[in-house]
């Protein structure tokens, strides 16, 4: 019994999570968080001012978390020798991340996190790819300040990512290929913007792995009838807040057998005979949303309609 309890304790030993040494870290902290090793720098004024605890802490097993700092320019390679699974980047000033955006970190790089902390009055995002990171699953950017998200960020992919959050960063519109290479991508979200339209062009196609479309709280006033096709697992659709008027068979029809939850809060939905054909099948499990003005259907529920409401 005793051996066993010796062997158990070596086993944990050998898989517990340290922390780097204050001398290591400094001037930056670190904690121990989700089973993970975070080194924190908060507060600087310069990218140079965290690099000793970046070059200190190289082969130990660490990821860093960046808060509340003026950086300026972050060099390519800053994280170069470092195998960590993630970058966490909020509040801060950044003037520009370099030709390769974190090169060094291609076959690590999981999750990245950038919140407030671009503008493109004067963030040069004109070089930022995310392609070159082949193990990245997951991104989030958002509260930023920017204006169009072309297709270069992600045009070449990386395949691997099956997330990506891209609300809240004031996007007027989208490149017409934007998404388009991401062969696996599975959820997307880029609600609360100022974006006006969508098109089929900007996602996979097919999109075999999609299953969540998050895009509430934009100016979006219509779709195109092309913007399900190669759909063939999406299950939630959210497009509340919008300026939808219509739900056209032409568009939802395709997809409207295995959708789960549709959300249209917020849109001035039309409630007349061109939708009897929503009311002549199963309706998702989640379907929200009121009809707008026009006829005595106004401010119904549209999960409460009937096929009778129509005749």
């Amino acid at each position: 019994m005793l051996l066993l309890f010796q062997i158990l304790t070596i086993t944990v030993a050998a898989f517990a999570i340290d922390c780097p040494s204050r001398e290591l870290v400094y001037p930056c902290s670190c904690a121990v968080e989700q089973g993970q090793a975070v080194i924190s720098c908060e507060g600087f004024n310069s990218i140079h001012e965290i690099e000793p605890a970046v070059k200190h802490t190289i082969g130990y097993d660490v990821n860093f978390s960046i808060l509340r700092s003026h950086l300026g320019d972050i060099p390519s390679d800053f994280f170069k020798g470092h195998k960590s699974t993630k970058l966490n980047f909020e509040n801060c000033v950044v003037k520009s991340f370099g030709d390769t955006p974190f090169s060094g970190l291609e076959d690590s790089l999981e999750i990245l996190y950038l919140y407030t902390i671009l503008d493109y009055s004067h963030t040069n995002m004109d070089k930022f790819r995310l392609n070159h990171l082949k193990k990245l699953k997951y991104a989030a950017i958002g509260n930023n300040d920017l204006d169009v998200l072309g297709n270069n960020w992600l045009s070449d992919g990386p395949v691997s990512l099956d997330q990506i959050s891209l609300v809240g960063n004031k996007f007027k519109g989208i490149g017409d290929k934007a998404f388009a290479s991401l062969s696996n991508i599975q959820q997307l979200y880029v609600d609360s913007n100022n974006i006006k339209t969508l098109a089929r062009s900007m996602f996979p196609n097919p999109a075999k792995m999609f299953w969540i479309l998050g895009a509430s709280s934009n100016e979006i006033e219509e779709l195109p009838a092309d913007i399900f096709e190669g759909f063939p697992k999406l299950a939630r659709v959210n497009l509340s807040h919008n300026k939808l008027k219509s739900i056209p068979e032409n568009v939802w029809g395709k997809i409207w057998s295995h959708l789960q939850s549709v959300f249209l809060d917020g849109n001035d939905i039309v409630c007349d005979e061109n939708l009897k054909w929503i009311y002549k099948q199963q309706l998702p499990r989640e379907f929200t949303g009121k009809c707008g003005p026009g006829n005595n259907l106004q401010n119904r529920d549209l999960n409460s309609l009937k096929l009778e409401d129509f005749q």
